[in-house]
């Protein structure tokens, strides 16, 4: 009956340690992940934002060349035609079309909190 409690025992401490083992492991790939999506999220940022740069630059040359023109120049076909032009522009800066950067923290505060994906560590 020893020997079986003791064989009971043994084969509890392995699974536990396999258990640990494994756990480890699946924290490192969830890190991994992170990492991953983490540097995919900040590469679209970064762009999301040399975009927005870029026209707002465009809107700031548009808007000067504009208001170079005389008035007459400004209330001609080619003014209003350049005019609109222009706002069509600005209103990729508007708030109501901006694209946002991106957050996988705020994606996942809807979804799951990102430290609970973590599995606590485990010692048998």
């Amino acid at each position: 009956m020893q020997k079986q409690l003791q064989e009971a025992l043994d084969a509890l401490q392995d699974a536990g340690s396999n258990y640990g083992l494994t756990v480890r492991e699946a924290n490192e790939k969830i890190s991994q992940l992170v990492e991953v999506i983490n540097t995919a999220q900040e590469t679209y940022n970064d762009s999301l934002n040399a975009v927005k740069n870029f026209v707002n630059d465009m809107v700031g040359d548009m808007e000067s060349y504009y208001d170079e023109k005389s008035d007459k120049w400004k209330e001609s076909d080619k003014g209003n035609e350049y005019s609109e032009w222009k706002s069509l522009w600005a209103d990729l800066l508007d708030s109501e079309n901006e694209l946002d950067e991106v957050c996988i923290d705020e994606i996942c505060e809807d979804v799951f909190d990102m430290e609970q994906l973590m599995l606590p560590d485990w010692e048998p």
